[in-house]
């Protein structure tokens, strides 16, 4: 009786257990990403989070049969992998942390996608991160950083020769790009005025694409470039300072109180504060809004006298201390207030109020003046708001950046890691 020997790969084997342990795995991504989703839409308390919880699972078991888990609610689950908490501020700081990463890398990945290059591979010496990219090599470049690969494929390619040895000259040479170790001073102020709940065209709010957008660069900040100073101010009619842990609970003011309106100047104002004792050669403001400014300080009872001269019918508005409590006590938000100051209230469909502009540009003077530069990104497709950011803009000499949908964060991530970081022959001199 012949006998017949089987041979088996000798393969990783798949268990039961590595399976349901990638399901699981694979779940617990999604039940970050829902997450993730609910906290950018600003949901103030758990309940309400396990609420749109029980819906999108609801939709997601009746449209396409996925479910999620092992049948416990999605917010429990959640809470046994440490996420949330019964809280008033229900994201833990494991949460928080993860969601921030997640947003960091899916930003990354589509810059990656869009042919940009910018990740990291290996830290090289004190002070400059070595990038994937790689570009032409230019009189005064580091030799440390020359790309054997590129140089020698580009020698073949440019002389026709691929044999050994080869003719290298200063034409076939590349270099890896770097970052350098330049610290910087950063505050985005984002704009809390009642519009900012306004739907962009991909159907999340303008509002959402912010603090997509903020929580990124916190991401990018702590992971990449830790030794930065970043700081977050919201303003409406004034501002206050944010702790970047309350970015999940950001809401824009309600359009039925006096402090729904755009006051750039009280951004620029606490901004230029906050800045003034930062040790740093690059110190820079970020004015997030969707906007022109509709209000302005007024500081004594002179400039209020001359406005009301021009406009007797002008509205102005200091906010009493129970108001001030209130805001504290639901929003964690300490505005920036002075019994002796007002705030001047003047809408105009489209159209600026000379006087707020005017304040306006005086304060971004001051802000230049201390070293501070200024660049906006207005998200409206309005052309009279984008005209507006482009006359700011100028009249700053910073940059303005548009959109209308919510590739924000992709914008304002890549040009704080490039802008801020990138070494280049300019700054190198």
């Amino acid at each position: 009786m012949s006998s017949h020997n089987v041979y088996t790969s000798a393969g990783p084997q798949v268990t039961a257990q590595q399976n349901e342990d990638e399901i699981n795995q694979d779940n617990g991504e999604k039940l970050l990403e829902r997450l993730c989703q609910q906290a950018l839409k600003g949901k103030s308390t758990l309940n309400d989070v396990n609420k749109a919880f029980v819906l999108m699972e609801g939709d997601n078991n009746t449209e396409t049969g996925e479910t999620i888990g092992d049948g416990k609610s999605a917010v429990k689950r959640l809470q046994n992998m440490g996420y949330v908490k019964d809280e008033k501020k229900w994201l833990t700081k494991k949460g928080f942390d993860t969601i921030s990463r997640m947003i960091l890398r899916n930003i990354m990945q589509n810059a990656k996608s869009s042919g940009v290059g910018e990740h990291m591979t290996n830290l090289r010496g004190s002070g400059e991160i070595t990038m994937d990219m790689t570009r032409k090599y230019e009189f005064g470049d580091d030799p440390k950083n020359l790309s054997v690969h590129d140089t020698l494929f580009n020698a073949i390619l440019h002389h026709g020769n691929n044999k050994f040895p080869l003719n290298v000259t200063t034409q076939d040479m590349a270099v890896h790009e770097t970052y350098s170790d330049t610290r910087a001073a950063i505050v985005y102020c984002i704009d809390l005025s009642s519009t900012m709940k306004t739907k962009m065209k991909d159907g999340t709010s303008r509002m959402e694409s912010a603090k997509r957008a903020l929580w990124g660069l916190y991401g990018a900040n702590t992971k990449l470039f830790p030794d930065d100073s970043v700081y977050i101010v919201g303003f409406a009619s004034m501002a206050a300072r944010i702790n970047p842990y309350d970015i999940p609970y950001l809401r824009a003011f309600d359009a039925d109180e006096f402090l729904h309106y755009t006051n750039y100047q009280a951004a620029l104002q606490l901004s230029r504060s906050i800045l003034r004792n930062v040790t740093s050669d690059n110190k820079k403001i970020i004015l997030i809004t969707d906007g022109q400014p509709s209000a302005c300080y007024v500081e004594n009872t002179y400039q209020k006298d001359v406005i009301l001269s021009e406009k007797p019918y002008s509205n102005f508005y200091a906010p009493e201390q129970d108001i001030l409590n209130r805001i504290y006590a639901e929003k964690s938000m300490r505005l920036d207030a002075n019994k002796d100051r007002q705030v001047y209230l003047c809408y105009r469909y489209k159209k600026v109020d000379a006087r707020i502009h005017a304040q306006t540009i005086r304060e971004a003077r001051r802000c230049q003046s201390d070293g501070i530069s200024i660049d906006t990104v207005v998200i409206t497709d309005e052309p009279e708001l984008v005209e507006y950011g482009q006359t700011f803009a100028k009249e700053t000499h910073g940059m303005m950046f548009h959109t209308s949908d919510g590739s924000m964060a992709d914008i304002l991530v890549r040009d704080y890691i490039g802008r801020s970081h990138i070494r280049t022959q300019w700054n190198m001199m």
